[in-house]
């Protein structure tokens, strides 16, 4: 099961989970953890500490740092596919 599928079927909706608005809501209403974010930005340091607490969370937390390591890998593959990245050897 991929790691969306999972965060959907233990929350229960489907929404986006990289949009900001979206997942704020779902930390709210659906996770009850406005107490503890309450209106704090919900940064990937704060996620990691809830997620000791909050196992869902976990999985988003793994989630969000896969996105940014494929964005770095993206962003990589096409400066070499540009040339911007000059040749070893």
């Amino acid at each position: 099961m991929k790691t969306k599928e999972k965060v959907y079927d233990k929350i229960g909706i489907k929404f986006d989970i990289d949009s900001h608005k979206e997942f704020s809501v779902i930390i709210d209403k659906n996770l009850g953890l406005h107490q503890f974010v309450g209106l704090k930005k919900i940064t990937l340091s704060l996620l990691k500490q809830l997620s000791i607490n909050t196992p869902v969370l976990k999985i988003i937390v793994k989630h969000k740092i896969l996105q940014s390591q494929l964005k770095k890998i993206d962003s990589i593959l096409r400066k070499v596919k540009d040339n911007k990245i000059p040749a070893i050897g």
